[in-house]
């Protein structure tokens, strides 16, 4: 328990000296999460198809560099990829907003 003591206060002391060096700090780390879930929910949907990414790429008529870019969390996916890997798999595509 004082282990976790510990890193929490470490935690805290680093996430202040971060905050007050880069002011965009909080923001760029809920932007970075949201790319990584995206990327992950890319990945699920591929893997529920049950295909490598070079025959996912063939079926959805995306270049597999490119959905290597995109679930690697590497690149914003664009509104219209995410609804063409939607369609092609037989989904359709709902944005959630929630508060943070």
């Amino acid at each position: 328990i004082r282990k976790v003591e510990k890193m929490g206060k470490y935690l805290k002391i680093l996430y202040t000296q971060l905050q007050s060096t880069y002011p965009e700090f909080e923001s760029d780390v809920r932007r970075e999460i949201s790319k990584q879930d995206a990327a992950i929910k890319m990945i699920e949907l591929r893997l529920s198809s049950g295909l490598t990414q070079t025959e996912y790429a063939e079926k959805t008529g995306i270049l597999q560099a490119r959905l290597s870019f995109l679930e690697g969390g590497e690149a914003n996916p664009r509104l219209s990829t995410l609804i063409k890997l939607a369609e092609k798999n037989g989904c359709q595509l709902g944005i959630k907003f929630k508060k943070s």
